[in-house]
């Protein structure tokens, strides 16, 4: 790896694999969301990270309400199988 240039948020930099000859190859890079990343995957680097937070925070929100909920659900869980329990024939319990 060979640095060509560097600014703030760009980068050029020559690879070469020694299993290859001829001049190294340039790649571009952008620096996103503190990461540098190819030039060439910048746009969709972006909106997949952007779509993980999303899918992410979902979640989050998901299990933070089941820490509501569950206070609230396992007497109930309760109270059902005590119901269920307290069934004495067949045609009571459908």
């Amino acid at each position: 790896m060979i640095p060509v240039s560097q600014s703030k948020d760009q980068a050029t930099l020559k690879f070469s694999h020694p299993e290859v000859e001829g001049e190294p190859t340039e790649f571009q890079f952008v620096l996103k969301e503190g990461k540098w990343i190819p030039r060439t995957m910048a746009g969709c680097v972006v909106r997949m990270v952007r779509s993980d937070r999303i899918k992410i925070r979902s979640i989050a929100y998901q299990l933070n309400g089941l820490d509501f909920a569950q206070p609230n659900l396992i007497p109930q869980l309760h109270k059902r199988v005590d119901d269920l329990n307290a069934i004495n024939d067949e045609v009571e319990f459908i």
